[in-house]
Parts: structure tokens; C-alpha cells; sequence
């Protein structure tokens, strides 16, 4: 049975941080490649990404969406530890679209550029011009693409080969024209988003989804954050926004973010803002943002304590600094899993602040995460039958021992093991039939223990069960490889 599974296993003792260190998360480590010269740059920031307004040319992100549609390798660019407008390369470059101009100066690149590696750019320009034409883009309406004439070492922290973003524009509240508008703006192509309601979420497959506004209450209301609970545990990105935040945050099925709750302020922070996490995908935007606009709900404060790696991206400054404007929390480690909150009602095209609360949506929206299908959900909800082994030497069960750190899988098992003694385990993991695929004896100490089993190709797609068992208790779980 143990050539069925390579597994590596590591132990800390005491207290554990909720998950490892990862690219969603403050602190992030570098990601450093070699950008080739000839490579593909498509600027985001408010110096070579601009319109006729010289506002933030929004379709920027409408073209990133495209070439992935198409499967080319986009690969965004955050320079790790940098500060807000911070610079995230230096390269001397000339623009290649939407018309040449092949003078080559030195370009700092800031905002989370996205690039194409040289390796990857066949085709991308007659891509690049479908996409122009596709959405009746003229002038400076077309998002400028530049290309490098000498090799840069640039930070990745997202390679997106493989990822289309499926967005579900949530209308529970009934203000889906918000984020409808927000995605028109943007030149997102239709394909990607959908409007339906929070109870017909797990129905299809998404990668994200968003509610404009919901101050509704009641059962609906219940059903829909229930859904929403599945979908960010399976791996699936969701924003609230405005009304939407406390109305799904203090609802004790949501809890998304704290463990109480959240107390709705309105303070007047206005553009006196501070940016905690500004080498993380939300923050990327260029200039001010207004942490008070307009709406029912701009900003907010933590009613008790933080919850699910809570982590704040915008909030007011000297006496107001615990008043909140838009902040994130990740419910599961591994790609996906991202909660992320914005104040104010709506956001418009008019000036850089109101642009940039557009941005910080359509960053939520690109930020990778899993994409959740009904045959995944289902699993989640354990609505298939597992045929579970009888207990050894007739140890009893006990529950909330184990915490997943990830649920699905692709490839890595990882999960902590509460002990509450030293003691020698057998580790079992048993398919959807009952029979067991793996065993080996995991040495654990007391307290929380953090253990990773690798899973080769062997194992296939399916439901399994996790059992850790010594000769006093027997612990289980249930988790799902993709």
C-alpha cells in the first residue's frame, strides 16, 4: 500500500499559525524570475496605462482576461515588501500596441503589471488586435502594451496559465447593475460573469463571486451565506460589498472575517487613508482612494477580534485607524478561499479614487482561485454515502482533532493534529468504498502537530477519509482530491 502515496511529513509542537506562509497572505515571499528581453508588458499604472482622461485605462484588465480565455501564460507581476505606488521593475522598454513606437526608454512599471515570458508571445498581438475589436476599442480606449529590450529580474507571485476567471454577480440584494457596470468598464468579456442568486451559487462553476448590496434578511438571505460558506471552503473567491458586509459578516452562518461581528461606523476618513498590505493583489492601484465615498455602509469596525488570517487593506489614519474600508481573510490555505470586503455603494469612471475602488474589485476578481462546480460542492456537503471502517480495539470517536488546512486537494494532504499527549499514531486513509489506500505511524507530540502528505497521481479524484488513531482515541475526516 505505501508506494500509493510519497508523503513527507513535518512536525511543530505548541501553538500553530492557521495556515503556512502563502502568496494571499501579509508577509509573502519572493517569487524572483528572469523576465527575457522581447517579453510582453502590460503596464498597470497611472503613467503608461492611461486614457484620454488621463484616468487608469480600466480594459487593461478586459485584455489580461482575454489572453487567458485564449490560454496564454499571463503571469502577474507584485514585487514583495514594496510600499503603496511602490515600483515593481525597472526595464528599458518600447510600446508595441496599440501602435509601435520603437523609441526604447527606461519605464518603471508599477501597480502589478502583468507579463508574457518572450517563450510565450506567438500570437498574442493578432490576439491583442481581436481583442480591440472585439470591444469597439479606439485611441487611448486600448490598454498599451510594451516590450522589454533587455532582460529583468521581476518578483511573480501569480502565474494565472490555466486560470479563467468565472465570476457569479450575486443579485440577492438586487443591485447586480453595480458590478455589471463594473465589469462593462472594464471590457471583461461577457463570458466570464453571470447574474444569479446566492441559493443557485454551487449550481455552476465559478471562481468568484460578488454582491453589490444585500440589506435583506431571512431565510433566503440564510441560504445564500450558507452557499457562500461552501464555495470560499472549496477553494472559490467572494466579495461583499457595502450593505452586503455587515449583513453577511454579523449573520452568525457567515462570520467570513471575525468572530463576533462587525459595527458599522461611516467614519469620514475621506482620502487620508492607510494601505497595510500594499504588495498584496487587492491593493494594486496607482493614487488615492476614498475610504468614505457614499452608501450605507463605507467603512466599519472589528467588533471583537479578527478571524481566518483577517488582514486590512484599507483604513483611516491617527485616532481612526481601527475604522476599515476594504480588508480580506482567507478561509483555507492553497489557492482561492479569499473573502474580500469594500465599503461604499458604488464606484464610477470619473476620477482616480472612484477608479480605484473599480480596481480593487477587478483585483479580487483576477487573484486565482479554485473553480467550483456542483459535482465538487456536493462532495463538500457529503451528500455521497462513505462507507466508514469499524474502530480499532474499540477506541472511541472523537471529533475536532484534525483541521484541514485545504479542502479540496489537488495533490497536497495537509492538516493539523491536535495531541493531547505524546503518543505513536497510525495514519489511514480509506476511499469511498471503505478500503484503506495508505497507512504509516505519524510520531506526534502534545499539542497542535502540522503534518503534509503528498499524493501522487495513484490516487485518484474522489472522497476519502483521513483516520489518525492510537490506542485511546480515533479521529476522522472526511476531504476530497480533485
Amino acid at each position: 500500500m505505501k508506494n500509493v502515496l510519497l508523503f513527507v511529513v513535518v512536525l511543530s509542537f505548541g501553538t500553530s499559525p492557521a495556515f503556512a506562509q502563502n502568496t494571499d497572505l501579509p508577509a509573502p515571499a519572493p517569487n524572483l524570475q528572469t523576465l527575457p528581453a522581447n517579453s510582453y508588458i502590460i503596464a498597470m499604472d497611472n503613467t503608461y496605462q492611461v486614457n484620454s482622461s488621463a484616468l487608469f485605462n480600466l480594459p487593461a484588465y478586459g485584455l489580461v482576461v482575454y489572453l487567458l480565455n485564449n490560454d496564454i501564460k499571463v503571469k502577474w507581476v507584485i514585487t514583495a515588501g514594496k510600499l503603496k505606488d511602490g515600483i515593481d521593475f525597472t526595464v528599458v522598454s518600447d510600446r508595441i500596441k496599440p501602435t509601435l513606437n520603437a523609441t526604447a526608454v527606461s519605464r518603471n512599471f508599477k501597480s502589478g503589471p502583468f507579463v508574457i515570458f518572450s517563450s510565450d508571445t506567438t500570437g498574442v498581438a493578432a490576439l491583442i488586435d481581436a481583442f480591440y475589436t472585439a470591444n469597439g476599442l479606439t485611441g487611448s480606449r486600448q490598454p498599451f502594451v510594451y516590450r522589454n529590450s533587455a532582460a529583468v529580474t521581476v518578483d511573480v507571485r501569480y502565474d494565472l496559465t490555466g486560470f479563467k476567471p468565472m465570476a457569479a454577480i450575486l443579485n440577492d440584494g438586487g443591485n447586480r447593475a453595480i458590478h455589471l457596470a463594473f465589469m462593462s468598464a472594464a471590457a471583461i468579456p461577457a463570458s466570464n460573469y453571470t447574474t444569479i442568486t446566492g441559493d443557485n451559487l454551487l449550481s455552476s462553476c465559478y471562481t468568484f463571486a460578488s454582491e453589490p448590496h444585500n440589506s435583506k434578511t431571512g431565510s433566503a438571505v440564510n441560504t445564500a451565506i450558507s452557499n457562500m460558506k461552501v464555495f470560499v471552503n472549496n477553494g472559490g473567491n467572494l466579495l461583499a460589498q457595502c450593505a452586503a458586509v455587515p449583513n453577511y459578516e454579523n449573520n452568525v452562518l457567515g462570520r467570513f472575517q471575525t468572530t463576533t461581528g462587525i459595527t458599522v461606523s461611516n467614519t469620514a476618513i475621506g482620502t487620508s487613508v492607510l494601505f497595510p498590505n500594499p504588495d498584496l493583489s487587492y491593493t494594486q492601484f496607482e493614487g488615492v482612494y476614498n475610504g468614505s465615498l457614499a452608501g450605507s455602509v463605507r467603512n466599519w469596525e472589528i467588533t471583537d477580534a479578527p478571524a481566518n488570517s483577517e488582514h486590512d487593506h484599507v483604513t483611516g489614519t491617527g485616532a481612526n485607524t481601527a475604522v476599515i474600508s476594504a480588508s480580506v481573510s482567507k478561509m483555507v490555505s492553497g489557492k482561492g478561499g479569499l473573502v474580500f470586503y469594500l465599503g461604499s455603494h458604488d464606484y464610477s469612471t470619473a476620477d482616480v479614487q472612484n477608479i480605484n475602488g473599480i480596481r480593487m474589485y477587478m483585483n479580487a476578481f483576477l487573484t486565482p482561485a479554485v473553480q467550483v462546480c456542483p459535482n465538487m460542492t456536493l462532495l463538500a456537503l457529503s451528500t455521497l454515502t462513505q462507507t466508514i471502517p469499524p474502530p480499532t480495539n474499540s477506541q472511541p470517536i472523537t471529533k475536532d482533532k484534525i483541521a484541514l488546512l485545504t479542502n479540496p486537494i489537488i495533490s497536497t494532504l495537509a492538516f493539523h493534529y491536535t495531541a493531547v499527549a505524546n503518543s505513536v499514531n497510525k495514519l489511514s486513509i480509506y476511499n469511498a468504498s471503505g478500503a484503506k489506500v495508505f497507512t504509516t505511524n505519524i510520531a506526534a507530540q502534545k499539542g497542535t502537530n502540522s503534518i503534509s502528505l503528498t499524493l501522487n497521481r495513484a490516487v485518484p479524484a474522489g472522497l476519502y477519509l483521513l483516520e489518525m488513531a492510537n490506542n485511546k482515541e480515533r479521529t476522522t475526516i472526511k476531504f476530497i482530491k480533485q
